[in-house]
Order: structure tokens, then sequence, then C-alpha cells
């Protein structure tokens, strides 16, 4: 018959039995491939809100069997493209499973690239366990085409996700984006898309003669290039490449963007934005005419 441990000793071994675990969860997650992390780039829909394409993050660990994208958007039902010309529309993380997240853009017919994040592996658990907590918060953060885009959103969590003392350094941009307007950076993109540019910079007003710096300048047509050509500049100052190896591409481009019209969207957005300018006019005439 069995002889009974003494409870000591059970729980000695099972803390024994649970460093080792730990020990080898440890060993495991220092090896580069535990969890890759790379920048994903998707090329421009025929919709204004698309004309410039979209980035997300890849987060896999091969290991697991996980693969899942993480992006920041506005959701985009009527209602909260209302809100955002009040100012008022919210935009989040969200987290997708990667097959799912692929398979709307091989509907559209655009091209999905990736770009290997060149980060440490302690980065690489920190910027999983930071977007997974975005993810939680839902919709903490107010949407602004100036502000807070998938771009800049991107490239603010992925800082955040760096040792202490690290930062991501650009080089080699377009001519205009130092010191350049984000007026400026439309214009940059819009040479297939002259409708799309009007839209922005008529969205943006004022805002757009501001000068962001490059972060929140950068638009999704532009980040693949760009983070090929950026590093991070480590404590110590050293540098390494923010990423690593060539793009990879998921999905081919297969969709010819339309030629340069007004489409139903566009329209309905222009006069959304027409009343809401004209509306503004009326009060303030109004407001004139009682002082007067």
């Amino acid at each position: 018959c069995a002889v009974a441990q003494p409870a000591d000793k059970v729980e000695a071994d099972r803390a024994g039995t649970d460093s080792l675990l730990a020990d080898s969860i440890n060993r495991a997650a220092q090896d580069p491939e535990f969890i890759t992390a790379s920048l994903l780039t998707i090329s421009p829909g025929n919709e204004v809100y698309s004309a410039y394409g979209h980035v997300a993050l890849l987060m896999e660990s091969p290991s697991n069997n996980l693969s899942h994208c993480f992006t920041f958007e506005m959701g985009l039902t009527t209602g909260e493209r209302l809100r955002y010309f009040l100012g008022t529309a919210k935009g989040q993380f969200v987290t997708i499973p990667t097959n799912t997240f692929l398979e709307q853009y091989r509907k559209e017919g655009r091209g999905v690239k990736t770009y290997r994040l060149n980060l440490l592996p302690e980065e690489e658990q920190r910027l999983w366990q930071l977007l997974d907590e975005q993810v939680e918060r839902g919709t903490d953060w107010n949407f602004d085409v100036t502000e807070n885009t998938c771009t800049s959103m991107t490239a603010w969590i992925v800082g955040r996700a760096l040792s202490q003392g690290c930062s991501i350094e650009y080089h080699n941009l377009p001519e205009g984006f130092d010191g350049g307007t984000y007026r400026d950076a439309v214009d940059l993109c819009s040479e297939n898309a002259p409708w799309a540019g009007l839209f922005w910079k008529t969205c943006i007003g004022m805002k757009g003669f501001k000068h962001p710096g490059p972060e929140r300048m950068m638009m999704p047509v532009l980040m693949g290039n760009a983070w090929q050509d950026a590093t991070i500049r480590n404590a110590d100052g050293s540098e390494r490449p923010l990423t690593t190896g060539n793009a990879n591409e998921l999905l081919p481009q297969v969709l010819h963007p339309k030629a340069a019209v007004i489409t139903p969207t566009v329209a309905a957005l222009l006069t959304v934005i027409s009343l809401i300018i004209i509306t503004s006019l009326i009060i303030i005439k109004k407001k004139k005419e009682k002082n007067v």
C-alpha cells in the first residue's frame, strides 16, 4: 500500500516542480522566436477613410500556436462618423485572429506586408502585455486624425514597450517631414487620391498647419519604408535597426484604385461637413445681429 508523505515534503516537492516549470518558461521566453512582433501595412482602399492605407501589429508565438493582429481604429458606423466631426469619436485597440484579419483585406483585394520588429525578447513580451491591457480598457482614446491614429498609436505603444532609455529615431524621411505640417503629409500621399486629400484637409481645418513631428504626421502608406530606415537608440547611445530582414508579402495587391470621382461615402461625408459649416455660419450671423 502507498505510504503517506509528510505535508512539508509534499509542499517542498510542489515548490520544486513549480520552480522547474518557471525556469523552463523563462528559458523559453528568452528565445527570440518565442514571441515575434511585426508591423503590418495594408495598402489603400477605395473608401475615403482607407485612401492612405492602414497599419497594425502582428503578435505571434509559434510554439504556442498563437497569432493575433492588434489594430487601433474608430468604429465605422454612421453614428461614429458623425461623432468624428463633432470631435467626440472614440478609438481603441482591438485584437483579431490573424486569419480573420487578413480575410477582410483579401476580399477587398488589398495588399498586406509584414516588417519584423527588431525587439529584445523582454520588449516583445512587454508589447504583447501592453496591447492586451489596451484592448481590455476599450474606447479609452479620442480618435483624432492629427493626434490619435493607427500610425501614431502603433508607434506610441511600440515605444512604450522598449527598454528604459530607448527611443525610435527616424532617418531618410520624405521631404517636408522635417518641420513640415500635417497638410504637407496629406499632399504627399494624395497624388493618386485628390478627393481624399481635399476631404481630409477640410476635416483637419486649422490643425493641419501644426508641426506635429514625424510620428503624428506619418501615413500608413509611408510607415513601412520609414520603419525600415528607422533605428532604436539604446540607453547607452548605441543603435539597432527598428526592423530586421526584408518585408514579407502576406497578401498581393489586387485592387485597382478607382478613378478620382466622388464616391457615395465621400459625397455623404462632404454633405455633413457642409451642413456643419453652414449651421455654424448661421449661428454666428444670428449672434452678430443680436449684438447689433
